[in-house]
């Protein structure tokens, strides 16, 4: 029984009350054709993305979506719901009736805004946790007019240069990745926030900001275009269009945390029930063979583990991102 199976059951058990047949259809013949709630009741389950479109969240959730679509024959509605970093989406999804028929599609943020913003939603304590779906990859990117030849030309750059350097940061990760680069580099580096990667990769393109940390699928042809360059990866990854042998972050600047992912999660009050059936149904669409490629040439690696494994996860990100930020001494708002 796929997710909202109840009405499936429910079918399943009316027929061994199909007492005297004449009887019941002469009624039919009577009222014409009867359909109940379950059988004309339309299932559409919304996905809720707290970013705009275009990103790599929203690239997951759509494909993600897709598949689960298909699986269950349910149909799957992604609502792109962006701003005040990703609480506006986050808190239509939680409002939401906890019956499993809107699901929350969001990144590492639910671990990291609440140690920034005192009104923000946590991914421990304020919703359910279901699934993992990816683990993201990173890779730090430049707008190709920028006179670097490698990562380590930034810090000369940050100081030397009119104005200093501009680190476009949309929420979550890369918006801490550009904090802990100001503090390696020493020198004039401004954060510069975006409600999404989508916007933030736009404004890079456009030279409104100078590099970014880019988890996306879109990195690879702008890099081979001549757009953007690589200067470093985050995770020893193969990416299209991005050359071999970048140095890795950590190599660069050693204790460098960047490490996020997308997961699933529904409202706090959502049965147990309805939660192992969605995990179930998200871990048979990770294992197709087709999403995983995809996912994979996205610079992502599909997740995998039961919830409880994703909720340590979460708990362990949650404790270093809180020790990087009081680190950094960023004071919540």
């Amino acid at each position: 029984m796929n997710l909202l199976g109840a009405c499936k059951a429910q079918d399943r058990g009316s027929r061994r009350v199909a007492f005297w047949p004449v009887l019941l259809a002469s009624v039919l013949l009577a009222f014409g054709p009867v359909k109940g709630a379950c059988a004309q009741e339309s299932r559409t389950v919304r996905v809720v993305v707290p970013a705009p479109p275009g990103g790599n969240l929203d690239f997951t959730a759509r494909l993600v979506a897709h598949r689960l679509a298909a699986l269950t024959g349910d149909a799957h509605v992604v609502e792109n719901r962006p701003g005040a970093n990703t609480y506006i989406g986050t808190e239509y999804a939680l409002r939401a009736k906890p019956d499993g028929r809107t699901i929350l599609v969001t990144g590492t943020s639910v671990v990291i805004n609440p140690w920034l913003y005192a009104n923000s939603f946590s991914g421990l304590t304020d919703m359910r946790p279901v699934a993992q779906l990816t683990i993201d990859r990173y890779v730090l990117v430049a707008t190709a007019g920028l006179p670097v030849t490698g990562a380590g030309d930034l810090a000369r750059l940050s100081q030397e240069r009119p104005g200093g350097l501009n680190c476009g940061a949309p929420p979550g990760p890369m918006s801490l990745a550009c904090e802990q680069l100001a503090g390696r580099l020493r020198g004039n580096v401004k954060t510069i926030p975006y409600p999404g990667v989508g916007p933030a990769v736009n404004a890079l393109l456009g030279g409104h900001v100078d590099f970014i940390f880019l988890s996306s699928e879109a990195v690879g042809r702008h890099v081979e275009s001549g757009r953007l360059k690589a200067l470093a990866l985050s995770h020893p990854i193969h990416l299209a269009g991005v050359p071999s042998g970048l140095p890795l972050i950590t190599e660069l600047w050693p204790g460098f945390l960047l490490e996020g992912g997308h997961g699933v999660f529904v409202p706090l009050e959502t049965p147990e029930a309805v939660v192992r059936q969605l995990h179930r149904d998200i871990s048979l669409v990770l294992a197709e063979p087709e999403l995983t490629a995809r996912m994979r040439e996205g610079g992502n690696e599909p997740g995998s583990g039961s919830t409880e494994q994703f909720i340590q996860r979460l708990r362990r990100l949650e404790s270093e991102y809180g020790r990087v930020i009081q680190q950094l001494g960023i004071t919540r708002k």
